[in-house]
C-alpha cells in the first residue's frame, strides 16, 4: 500500500462545486462581519452625540417667590444646586442640557437660562472718543482752568467691576481715593467651575489693565514717566470721588454671568447694610454704567 507524501497530500483538489460553496460562504460571512462593525461604529457615535447634546452646563434660575428648602430640594432632583443669591430670588444649578426645558416649566421658577460667558471688549476703535474728557465736556482745551464742570465726584462711590489693579496702583491714583476696605474680587461660577467664590486680596494683582484704565477716566491719573514729558497729573471725570475696585474677571477677560451677579449683589449690600453711610453709589461696569 502507497502512502502520500506531504507534498502530495496538499496537492490533493477538491471538487469544483464543494470549493464554490465554500467560496460564497467565506464571501457571505465577511459581509455579515462588515456590518455588524458598521452598526457598532454607528450606535457608537450616536451615543457620543447624545452624550455632547446632553453634557452638563451651569443654568442660572429665577425663581418667582423666596429661595426656600422645598425649592432646593425639587431643584436638587434635576441636578446640583451649585449657588443661592437670596437677595434676589437666584439659584444656580449644575445639570444635564436635557433638563433645561423643564427646569424651565416648573411653578416656581419665574426664568432659566444657561450660565454664559461674557467677553469684554478687545478695544474701543470702532466706538465713540467719549474716552477722553474734554469729549464729554468735562474739560475744555481752551478754558483756564480746563475743568468746565462743578461736579467732581465729592462724597460718592462709584463701584468699578472690572479686572481689578495693578499691585502698583498707589503710583497713579491717591491712596483715599480706593476704598480698599471694601475692594474684592470675585472668580469661579459657570457649569465648569461651579460655586462663586470671593477673595479679598486678589482684587489688585491684576496684569489685564482694564480695571486701571476705566479708574483713571473717572479719577484721573499721576504721570510717572520722563519720556515723554507729560503734565505730572491728568483729571478725571469725577477726581475726587471714591472708587471700590471689584474685580470680575481675569486675563483672559471674560466671566460667568453668576459671577458678575455676584459682584454686583455684593455692592448693593454695602449700600443697604449701611456700610457706605448715606453717600451715593454708582456701579461700573466694564464700559457700561449700571
Amino acid at each position: 500500500m502507497k502512502t502520500r507524501t506531504k507534498n502530495q497530500r496538499s496537492a490533493i483538489s477538491l471538487p469544483a462545486s464543494l470549493c464554490e460553496a465554500l467560496r460564497a460562504g467565506n464571501q457571505k460571512s465577511v459581509v455579515i462581519t462588515k456590518f455588524i462593525l458598521l452598526l457598532a461604529l454607528l450606535l457608537t457615535l450616536g451615543a457620543a452625540r447624545a452624550q455632547a447634546q446632553d453634557q452638563m452646563i451651569g443654568i442660572n434660575i429665577l425663581l418667582n417667590q423666596p429661595v426656600t428648602d422645598s425649592i432646593l430640594q425639587d431643584l436638587g432632583t434635576h441636578g446640583q444646586v451649585l449657588d443661592v443669591i437670596s437677595q434676589i430670588n437666584g439659584v444656580t444649578l449644575r445639570a444635564h442640557t436635557s433638563e433645561l426645558s423643564t427646569i424651565q416649566t416648573l411653578p416656581y421658577v419665574a426664568g432659566a437660562n444657561p450660565d454664559a460667558q461674557d467677553y469684554a471688549q478687545s478695544d474701543f476703535s470702532a466706538g465713540t472718543n467719549y474716552w477722553n474728557v474734554d469729549a464729554v465736556n468735562v474739560t475744555d482745551f481752551g478754558a483756564t482752568p480746563p475743568r468746565v464742570v462743578g461736579y467732581d465726584g465729592d462724597g460718592v462711590y462709584v463701584g468699578v467691576i472690572d479686572s481689578g489693579l495693578p499691585f502698583n496702583w498707589r503710583a497713579y491714583f491717591p491712596e483715599e481715593r480706593i476704598a480698599v476696605e471694601f475692594a474684592r474680587s470675585f472668580s469661579g461660577g459657570g457649569g465648569e467651575r461651579g460655586t462663586v467664590s470671593s477673595q479679598p486680596e486678589t482684587w489688585e494683582r491684576d496684569t489685564l489693565g482694564h480695571g486701571i484704565a476705566v479708574t483713571s477716566v473717572i479719577l484721573g491719573f499721576r504721570y510717572n514717566l520722563v519720556d515723554p514729558p507729560l503734565p505730572a497729573t491728568f483729571n478725571g471725570v469725577a477726581p475726587k470721588a471714591t472708587i471700590i475696585p471689584v474685580k470680575r474677571f481675569g486675563e483672559s477677560g471674560r466671566v460667568w454671568y453668576s459671577t458678575l451677579t455676584r459682584a454686583l449683589v455684593y455692592l448693593t449690600d454695602l449700600k443697604v447694610n449701611g456700610s457706605l453711610g448715606n453717600s451715593p453709589l454708582v456701579n461700573q461696569l466694564g464700559r457700561w454704567r449700571i
